[in-house]
């Protein structure tokens, strides 16, 4: 049985045995003016979580990624940053550090879609957060990234809103001057958030 790497602070995975490998995350970052078409698209719901930061710099990150548990390092507020390789960790690993968190657990679902070679990410996020959507694109190179021209359907780009990090939103929530897009429809008697034709069912 392989063992949880040890991701707490007196035992870094920067600095331990369980070294992490890093790459480049070449990413923007806009609200959502209109729902796109997901027909066909299935939902992964991700819970995810902050412990904080590591003695570089890098935000310490734990994800439950439909079932799959993960922690992972990344930089935040540019367009390019470093992140490491997922690590994963087990559920009872994942469960127990939930407790040592930074701020509320974060709650979403993600839709992920391939529009001309680039990797679309829309999140419709659920709890305290519920109304806020957001969609990410991820580029392969800095020419791309630069000449990317968005879609109608999104928004305000918010890729350097520092407001928007899901880290900052775990701990202060939704910015004050957001305005939630005309498809959220708020939640049903049961409990469920609604976005356009999705209805996203209430936890537990």
């Amino acid at each position: 049985m392989n063992k949880s790497p040890d991701i707490s602070d007196s035992n870094d995975p920067l600095n331990g045995a369980s070294v992490p490998t890093f790459h480049t995350e070449l990413e923007r970052k806009w609200l959502v003016a209109e729902l796109p078409s997901l027909e066909g698209l299935q939902g992964v719901p991700y819970r995810q979580a902050y412990l904080g930061e590591t003695e570089s710099g890098l935000v310490k990150r734990i994800r439950d990624k439909g079932g799959k548990f993960i922690f992972e390092m990344k930089g935040e507020g540019t367009a390019a940053r470093q992140e490491s390789d997922p690590i994963k960790i087990s559920k009872e690993e994942f469960e127990s550090r939930l407790l040592e968190r930074e701020g509320e657990i974060v709650v979403k679902t993600r839709y992920s879609f391939e529009v001309e070679g680039l990797t679309f990410e829309l999140d419709l996020f659920r709890e305290q957060l519920s109304g806020l959507a957001f969609v990410e694109v991820e580029f392969s190179s800095i020419e791309q990234l630069r000449s990317f021209v968005a879609p109608a359907w999104f928004g305000p780009e918010v890729t350097e809103d520092s407001r928007y990090s899901n880290r900052n939103l775990s701990k202060e929530g939704i910015p004050n001057d957001y305005i939630a897009p005309e498809f959220y429809k708020g939640r049903s008697d049961s409990g469920e958030v609604i976005y356009g034709a999705i209805r996203l069912p209430a936890l537990g």
